[in-house]
């Protein structure tokens, strides 16, 4: 079962049991693996013997839209919709065509729901968009936290060092550790056949189309996004960062304590980008970490010092890796989960403020202006590069 600690009720709707499906509203965690959202739908889809719904959607009309962008979440949507085709699940991908075009789509899938299950994520718009969805659906919408190793809820405060949360980790991560998201939720779901949604709906609001899961030429064009920032050879989805990271526990992580400080030496394992869109947990690169080091929880170094090495009792490397995966990057997601101001100057705790005063005035050999940090017109070739 899906801790209680990572599921939060958004309104105070019933479940309505005499709905068609339960729907599941893809928002974060953009993948059918290892995620706790999906393992709670299906728990109430065997609870209630209903069949499954995933809808994923795009919009277009948020910052930094662009092919880019664009491109890698939606080669992570072709991945879920190859998952769900044989899997009787009923996979609806909306790559909204428009601005505000999507508006009220949600609403009309929820209107023959039995519940509506989100992902909850603590920053950018997201939120607010869970926030505005919960006071309009007539029926239950829980967000479910898969989100990191350790739940957001397992602290009350924001921590403003990494000593801090550090320490937090070790004193309440082992209790955690127990409860993993299910590697292949869909593989054994035995659910229901998938229902057939209204043509009202799916005519109004089309899926995203062949063409454009299948990153045919020019499929981006029609779009209103920016199509000056054009799509790398980086592809997205789950099956693309499996690829990389089995790619980095063969090549790249015996030498990250050594070299992942260095750009040049490529020995970091490049998996941000998968992170950050959903398309692969930090529950699944953990698993397959703790298997190369053949590490049990019980080789835990149970003492909450804050120290950054020793701990884990693994090797030199995958601890360095797992001080990023698991220690900053959490922190981030416990800072945001606590702080509405997370992206403001003000935010910062008070002595990163007396630092940063006290060197305002300091002499800057070079000095720049907005445009040629962006055209890469420094003295600095990494940044250049960068």
């Amino acid at each position: 079962m899906v801790p209680a600690i990572r599921i939060q009720s958004c309104n105070a709707a019933p479940i309505n049991v005499s709905g068609g499906y339960v729907l599941y509203w893809m928002i974060a965690n953009r993948r059918l693996f290892h995620n706790f959202s999906l393992d709670r739908a299906l728990e109430h889809c065997r609870e209630l013997h209903k069949p499954l719904v995933v809808f994923e959607a795009l919009r277009c009309g948020h910052p930094w839209a662009s092919d880019r962008l664009h491109r890698f979440v939606i080669d992570g949507m072709a991945d879920n919709a190859s998952v769900c085709a044989g899997r009787r699940v009923l996979y609806y991908p909306y790559v909204e065509p428009a601005a505000r075009a999507g508006q009220g789509l949600l609403e009309a899938l929820a209107a023959d729901a039995c519940v509506v299950i989100t992902d909850e994520f603590p920053c950018f718009f997201l939120p607010r968009m869970v926030s505005a969805a919960a006071r309009k659906l007539a029926v239950r919408l829980e967000a479910v936290d898969s989100n990191g190793l350790l739940p957001l809820r397992s602290a009350d405060h924001a921590f403003t060092r990494a000593f801090d949360f550090r320490r937090h980790l070790q004193k309440n991560l082992p209790t955690h550790l127990v409860d993993f998201p299910t590697a292949d939720p869909l593989s054994s779901a035995g659910l229901p056949q998938s229902p057939l949604l209204p043509g009202a709906i799916t005519e109004r609001w089309p899926a995203a189309s062949t063409a454009l899961l299948e990153s045919m030429n020019g499929s981006l064009g029609s779009l209103p996004i920016n199509h000056h920032v054009k799509p790398t050879k980086t592809a997205g989805g789950h099956t693309a960062a499996c690829a990389r990271l089995q790619t980095f526990l063969k090549k790249g992580i015996r030498l990250y304590s050594e070299e992942h400080s260095d750009p040049e030496l490529h020995s970091t394992s490049n998996l941000s980008p998968y992170l950050h869109f959903g398309h692969i947990s930090s529950h699944e690169i953990f698993a397959a970490i703790t298997r190369l080091e053949k590490w049990q929880p019980k080789k835990l170094a149970l003492r909450a010092n804050g120290a950054r090495e020793g701990w884990w009792n693994m090797s030199a490397s995958a601890e360095n890796y797992l001080e990023q995966l698991v220690t900053w990057r959490e922190v981030g997601y416990n800072f945001c989960a606590h702080r509405q101001d997370y992206d403001r100057y003000d935010s910062l705790p008070p002595w990163a403020l007396k630092t940063l005063a006290k060197h305002l005035s300091d002499v800057r050999p070079s000095r720049y202006t907005l445009e040629e940090f962006e055209a890469a017109s420094t003295h600095d070739p990494l940044w250049n590069a960068a």
